[in-house]
């Protein structure tokens, strides 16, 4: 069994890094195969243990350069397809049977995308509360609790008022 524990967010202090390297751990001891992708800023220390540890991963890139350039619909459209795209080579290439997108809050619209068109079953774990992400909510929280709610094959919480408020919110 392949797994992609995908993190399309930095968020510091979450924690989701150092969790993402215990689950690939205990996964690996029961011969599931981990492989990890990220946005690499400010990530160092955790693909240097990703490394260290042999697990197999990406970084996608971040458009900063281009960004003042573009309006900011543009960029987001433009971070989303790149993103979508690398996610399905990545995952087709490396024989990828589940993607585990490890989301602070409704984020990885491209994880969603990635998983319907290659039909990837695709699992979440929300690692933050909807009221942490309220006051920045967007249209695209919007659509990604649309793709959880169709696509998602199993969420999981470890927080029960995260539990709480997705069950609120439809899940």
């Amino acid at each position: 069994l392949n797994i992609l524990h995908y993190i399309g967010t930095v968020v510091s202090g979450t924690g989701v890094d150092t969790f993402v390297l215990h689950l690939a751990n205990a996964q690996r001891r029961l011969g599931i195969d981990s492989f990890i992708g990220c946005d690499g800023s400010d990530r160092e220390e955790f693909l240097a243990t990703a490394r260290a540890s042999g697990y197999p991963y990406f970084t996608f890139p971040v458009l900063d350069k281009i960004a003042p350039l573009l309006p900011q619909f543009v960029h987001t459209v433009l971070t989303i397809l790149l993103r979508t795209a690398m996610l399905i080579f990545f995952m087709l290439r490396n024989r990828i049977d589940v993607l585990h997108v490890h989301a602070v809050a409704l984020s990885s619209l491209e994880a969603h995308l990635a998983s319907a068109i290659t039909r990837i079953p695709i699992v979440v774990t929300h690692h933050a509360t909807i009221e942490y992400i309220r006051p920045f909510w967007t249209k695209q929280n919007d659509w990604v609790l649309r793709f959880e709610r169709w696509r998602t094959k199993l969420v999981v919480c470890p927080y029960r008022r995260a539990a709480d408020e997705l069950l609120e919110l439809g899940m």
